[in-house]
Formats: structure tokens, sequence, C-alpha cells
């Protein structure tokens, strides 16, 4: 019986190490993302250190950090130049008021209500009472604001108003 009690006694001491050996892979996962963790709030709280900076310091900033905050600036202005072309590729525009997004060609913002400032096409014949927007020969209503028109009420187009 010694040889079944000497594979017994291997068996348990080569479990009893798989199992230790598991608790240690599992501690050090534990571990490592406890430190991967604080590591996150580091940098975290360096990136708010940084925006902290860049908002109270930007107009004078010191000498070391100048570098940096030009490619800030830089950065922030191709990302302006990028935002603007996507607002152009889908024809909107932004609203003074509110910031909404707005048809390139609305008169007015659907959001808040604002007049957005389009050019009008110079355009024969008369202009609307209401917005100055040409009117076609023979129309009832004018097409930018919907406002009731008759041969009385339109004004005739001035060159010096359209500019």
């Amino acid at each position: 019986m010694g040889f079944f009690d000497n594979i017994g006694k291997t068996l348990s001491n080569a479990g009893q190490t798989i199992a230790q050996k598991s608790k240690d892979v599992v501690d050090t996962a534990k571990l490592n993302s406890a430190i991967s963790d604080e590591q996150k709030i580091i940098t975290n709280a360096y990136e708010k250190i940084g925006r902290l900076y860049v908002e109270r310091h930007a107009d004078y900033p010191e000498p070391d950090f100048v570098e940096y905050l030009d490619e800030i600036k830089a950065a922030q202005n191709a990302i302006a130049e990028c935002e603007q072309k996507l607002k152009d590729l889908r024809g909107v525009s932004v609203c003074p008021a509110c910031g909404a997004e707005v048809g390139a060609d609305s008169m007015f913002c659907p959001s808040c209500g604002n007049r957005m400032h389009t050019e009008q096409p110079k355009a024969e014949g008369s202009v609307c009472p209401n917005c100055g927007a040409p009117i076609a020969a023979g129309s009832k209503f004018c097409t930018s604001c919907g406002v009731a028109v008759d041969e009385q009420n339109v004004k005739p187009q001035d060159d010096s108003t359209q500019e």
C-alpha cells in the first residue's frame, strides 16, 4: 500500500500547487487591473490640470508651454475647418442665436425662429416688402417668407438694397 500512498500524496501536492498557481494568477490579474485603474485616474487628473492651465493661461503661457499651446491652437483650427467642410457638404449652416444646424437655404432657424442671414440673389423685377427676397412675376406669395404679395405692396427691385 505504500505505493498507492505515495501516488496519493504526489497527486495531492500537485493539486495544491496548481490551486496555488491559479490563485497567484488571479491575484496578479486583480493587482494589474487595480494598477491600471489608478493610472487612468492619474492620467485623467493630468488632463484636467492641462485643460485648466490652457483655459487660464492660453494668452500668457509660460515659455515651456508655448509650443504645446500652439499645437493645440493649430489642431483646433484644423478641426474647425474640417467641421465647416462637413457642414458645406451636408448643405447646412449654424444658427448664430442657438447654434442649431439649419439648412443652408432656410430663412429662419427651425429651433429658435431666428432670422438667418442669407444672401438673396439679385433678380430682375420686384422684391418682397417683408423679407426683401425677389418675387417672380405673377406670384401671389413670397417663396422665402410666405407673405401674401400683390402688385400694390411689392417693392421694385433697387440695386442699392441688395448689396
